[in-house]
């Protein structure tokens, strides 16, 4: 499942923290560990081609994200085989879930968010 140990310690520390409740309302640990124990692959598009528009005043989120929705040539072209992307998956690790960040990264980073406020 992970060619990446680092990126194994970081999801078992997130599930670990789901499962024992001490994390708030949380889907996408619980839909991560749902693909990853079905040896699922996730598909990320070139393009954003969704508007979240409910993200004002939802269960969880306060603030509004903008972001532009992007066209998308149709038809779509499925391919005859599906192949994981080691380079993209080590990418999403480290830009999405920090792992491999530097420990300079990981404690400065919360703390600029937390101090914007």
């Amino acid at each position: 499942m992970f060619h990446n140990l680092s990126a194994y310690y970081r999801f078992e520390a997130k599930f670990d923290l789901n499962y024992e409740k001490k994390v708030g309302d949380s889907w996408d640990a619980q839909w991560a560990l749902a693909c990853m124990s079905r040896d699922g692959i996730c598909l990320s598009p070139t393009k954003n081609l969704i508007a979240n528009i409910g993200s004002l005043g939802g269960t969880h989120k306060t603030e509004q994200v903008a972001t532009q929705v992007l066209g998308m040539n149709f038809t779509l072209i499925h391919p005859k085989n599906l192949k994981r992307h080691f380079e993209e998956d080590n990418f999403t690790y480290s830009y999405h879930f920090g792992v491999n960040k530097s420990l300079r990264t990981r404690v400065t980073s919360p703390l600029k968010y937390i101090l914007s406020f």
